[in-house]
């Protein structure tokens, strides 16, 4: 009898509370935060000479370095840092990676030969690519962090093929750290005009 009732009453109409003050924040925040992700699609590089309604063929492809503002509070997250600054975030997030998040298991089985689950070249990419992560995430460059991913991979390989030991390893890769920092601070943080 209940089932008849509900079909004879029609669908049951649902009320939309209203939103409240936070609600309506936090759906502000939402739609900024959306905005700042779209932003990060956009291209950092724009094509000298591209006007609107130009084909691309004819567009000179001369790259004119650009930066948004949002792009710059989204990548590197260090990036207005002094260079002292950055070298500890570099070395603080070095040391959390090669032994807070670097686990037994990979430590030794990135070395070739002693692997067991995996082959020792998914191991030692891996871990790179952490690093090469962090890097990434602390100067804003992706061509830092890929030069990091390279460079690591050989320094733990080579200390793999016993060439040197943990010592010498964590010097050449704190080195690694004192070159991206000089090479940060010699590009400079922002270009002076945007096309």
């Amino acid at each position: 009898m209940a089932v008849i009732l509900r079909v004879a009453r029609g669908p049951k109409q649902s009320r939309q509370p209203r939103p409240n003050r936070a609600e309506v924040l936090a759906d502000a925040n939402a739609v900024k935060a959306i905005g700042r992700l779209a932003a990060l699609t956009q291209p950092r590089w724009i094509p000298a000479g591209f006007e609107a309604g130009k084909s691309r063929r004819s567009t000179s492809w001369r790259s004119v370095p650009c930066w948004d503002e949002n792009l710059d509070s989204a990548m590197g997250l260090f990036r207005d840092s002094t260079q002292a600054e950055m070298l500890v975030w570099l070395v603080l997030a070095h040391f959390l990676c090669d032994f807070g998040l670097q686990s037994d298991r990979m430590a030794r089985e990135k070395c070739p030969g002693r692997d067991a689950t995996l082959p020792w070249g998914w191991w030692l990419t891996a871990h790179a690519s952490i690093h090469g992560l962090a890097v990434g995430l602390i100067t804003g460059l992706p061509t830092l962090a890929l030069a990091e991913v390279w460079i690591h991979a050989l320094i733990d390989w080579l200390k793999c093929r016993h060439w040197y030991g943990i010592t010498v390893d964590q010097l050449l890769h704190l080195a690694c750290k004192l070159l991206w920092v000089a090479v940060v601070s010699g590009t400079g943080a922002v270009p002076d005009s945007c096309l």
